[in-house]
């Protein structure tokens, strides 16, 4: 009986360590989400603000291009 109690211990300690890192990994999967969407949103900004820099940097298209 005493290894059956033994084992039930370790058992439970077990799992309960494996819940807080469960939970220690949805965070981290919850944060690099937010951050994934965060670069991409930088990145559509970088490509905006570029192609509007090339456009404004053109003289031939001055005429046709009002900002």
């Amino acid at each position: 009986k005493e290894l059956e109690i033994t084992f039930s211990v370790e058992d439970n300690s077990n799992i309960k360590q494996a819940e807080e890192y469960g939970k220690v990994l949805d965070d981290l999967c919850h944060m690099l989400r937010k951050k994934h969407d965060e670069a991409k949103d930088t990145l559509v900004r970088g490509i905006v603000n570029g192609n509007k820099l090339l456009l404004l940097n053109s003289p031939p298209l001055d005429g046709k291009i009002s900002l």
